[in-house]
C-alpha cells in the first residue's frame, strides 16, 4: 500500500476529453484517466473569474482504482475543462488494486 503526505499535486484530469494510456502521477501511482471522476467533500466553492473550484473538508476523489483523500482539493478548469488539481493537508493517495493485493497476501 502506498501512502503520501504533505502537499501533493496529482494530474488526474489531464485527459478528460479522451482515452489515454495510464499515466503516472508525480508520486508514481498509475491511474486510468479515461475513467469518470467522483468527488465528495463537506464544502465546495467555485471562483468563476479564476476558473477554479475548491473542495474542502473530508475530500475524497476517486478515478478508477485511484483514491485520494485530502483536507482540500483545488481544481483548475480553464475554459470550463478541468486540467489539473492540487491536494493539500493530510493527503493520502492509493491504488485500490494494491490495497486488495495486500489484503489477499495477508490472508495467505
Amino acid at each position: 500500500m502506498r501512502f503520501l503526505g504533505g502537499a501533493l499535486a496529482i494530474v488526474l484530469f489531464a485527459a478528460l476529453t479522451g482515452a489515454a494510456p495510464a499515466p503516472k502521477s508525480p508520486a508514481g501511482l498509475q491511474y486510468d484517466s479515461s475513467k469518470p471522476i467522483q468527488v465528495n467533500a463537506d464544502n465546495f466553492a467555485a471562483d468563476l473569474n479564476a476558473e477554479t473550484g475548491t473542495y474542502r473538508g473530508n475530500v475524497v476523489v476517486v478515478q478508477g482504482e485511484m483514491k485520494l483523500h485530502a483536507d482540500e482539493v483545488k481544481v483548475y478548469a480553464p475554459d470550463g475543462h478541468a486540467q489539473r488539481m492540487e491536494a493539500r493537508g493530510h493527503v493520502v493517495a492509493r491504488d485500490e488494486r494494491a490495497v486488495g493485493a495486500e489484503r489477499l497476501a495477508e490472508r495467505a
